[in-house]
This record gives C-alpha cells, sequence and structure tokens, in this order.
C-alpha cells in the first residue's frame, strides 16, 4: 500500500523538477514518479483513497499540474496520462467524483487532441471512468449531473470534435460516443452530433467484444429517454440493442454495474 511518505516524495519530485534547466533531465524525472505512481496505484483502492482524501503530499494536484502546466502537448506520452487514469480506472465511482470536482477533466481534456493515439485513448478512457461513474452513482434516468459543467469547460464539444469525428484509433471514437450519450441522458442531442453519435453506437453493437457490445446498448437506451429523441433511427437502434444484450448474457442487464465493462480500457 503506498504511504504518506511515498506520496510526498512523488509530490517534491515533480515539484523539483519544474526548476531543472535541463529540460530532458525535468521530463526523466516526471515520467519516474509516473511509471512508480501507476504501478502503485493499479488495482489498489485503498492506496488511492489515500491519495485523494489522506495524504497533505497533494500528489493529485501535481500529477494534475504536470499534465496541463507542465508538459507541452506534442510531449505527452502515454504514461503521463496513466498517472491520473490508474485513480480513474482502480478508484471507486466515489473517488471519480471526489477527482470531478477537483477538476481532473480540465487538466486533462486537451490531450484529445494529441496526434498519439495511445494519449488520446487513455484521456478518453478517463472522461469515460468520470462520467460513467457518476452515471452508477446517481442512477441510471436522471440528467448526468456532469452536463452543464463539461458544456461550460466546452469538453462536450472536444469529445465531438476531436475525440468521435477526428478520433486516431477506433477505441477512442467508441469512447467519446459512449461519454457523450451518457452526458446527452434525457436531454437531445444537438443537431449536428445526432446522426454522427447514434450511427457510432449502433456500429458498437457489431463489436466482437461483449463490453463494448455492453456500453453501446446503454448509451443509445440512455438517449431514448429523451422524448425528443423519438426519431426511427433511435428506435431501430435501441431495439438491435436489446436484442444484442440478449444474445451477449440472456441473463444480464444493460443497467448493471458489470465488471467487463469497468475494466475494458
Amino acid at each position: 500500500m503506498a504511504g504518506r511518505t511515498m506520496l510526498k516524495e512523488f509530490s517534491e519530485m515533480l515539484r523539483f523538477s519544474r526548476e531543472f534547466q535541463d529540460k530532458e533531465h525535468a521530463r526523466n524525472i516526471q515520467t519516474e514518479v509516473c511509471e512508480a505512481f501507476c504501478v502503485i496505484m493499479s488495482d489498489n483502492p485503498e492506496g488511492i483513497d489515500l491519495a485523494i482524501n489522506k495524504s497533505d503530499s497533494d500528489i493529485v494536484g501535481e500529477l494534475m499540474k504536470l499534465v496541463h502546466d507542465d508538459i507541452p502537448l506534442e510531449e505527452i506520452e502515454t504514461i503521463h496520462v496513466s498517472a491520473l487514469k490508474s485513480l480513474c480506472a482502480f478508484g471507486k465511482p466515489e473517488h471519480r467524483h471526489q477527482l470531478y470536482e477537483r477538476g481532473i477533466q480540465e487538466s486533462i481534456i486537451q490531450n484529445m487532441k494529441s496526434d498519439k493515439p495511445n494519449v488520446t485513448l487513455f484521456t478518453a478512457a478517463t472522461l469515460y471512468k468520470l462520467i460513467s461513474g457518476e452515471w452508477y452513482l446517481n442512477g441510471f434516468k436522471c440528467l448526468h449531473p456532469f452536463f452543464d459543467t463539461f458544456e461550460e469547460q466546452g469538453i462536450n464539444k472536444i469529445l465531438f470534435e476531436d475525440g468521435l469525428k477526428r478520433g486516431n484509433c477506433q477505441k477512442t471514437i467508441d469512447l467519446s460516443a459512449e461519454c457523450l450519450s451518457l452526458l446527452y441522458q434525457q436531454r437531445e442531442l444537438p443537431i449536428e452530433m445526432k446522426e454522427v453519435v447514434i450511427n457510432q453506437l449502433t456500429k458498437g453493437l457489431q463489436n466482437p467484444d461483449k463490453a463494448d457490445i455492453k456500453c453501446s446498448s446503454r448509451g443509445l437506451l440512455s438517449l431514448a429517454q429523451s422524448e425528443n429523441e423519438t426519431s426511427n433511427a433511435v428506435q431501430r437502434s435501441c431495439t438491435s440493442s436489446l436484442y444484442c444484450e440478449v444474445d451477449v448474457d440472456q441473463s444480464s442487464n444493460v443497467f448493471s454495474s458489470s465488471a467487463a465493462s469497468e475494466q475494458r480500457v
């Protein structure tokens, strides 16, 4: 388990690296901290709770500053995003809500514009964990509580433009569509998004990965809850999604918090 002393040392190393004139040396230190942090936080909810709630090191804030301020977009690598992603991937939904309140989404969203496929993928996966975690906490038939904040911060638009329309890997495209479907639950998709999002979710129903089918089904059913999202396209897609769910697992429910869905990225 990660101890307070170790987390404090990580924070001090990141702060210390900002003082280096030699940027290569600084980047090596920053990367090594991220690598060690990922290893320690892997499948370690107790360590994540310590990092978020019980440490005076503010390691979360230091990692957010690292990817938002310290490293230029063109130099961001997968490992730098992975450090924050590990908190969302292995943390509980309550932890993800706390990370949202800290503003983790604003610290990483610019990485959706990266030309490195794994950077955009891990960024989209982190956002998906935040969004789906809140979806589980608040029930499956309410307006998503992050929507207004994400709209004001430009995240919804970036997910659509950079993640879905211009995504540089298929998983990023899939995750971006799924994020938008949960954010727009019980809301009408903007006209410029509607066809693109619905078509992508429908394609996801043909994915060989059962977890992807579940997520696409959930996205379509979330959109169908809007009274205005009752076009023939949505209705046909939702009908298909129900049949796909039955085919994937006769006993599963699209609104269940399945381990496969949570651990797929």
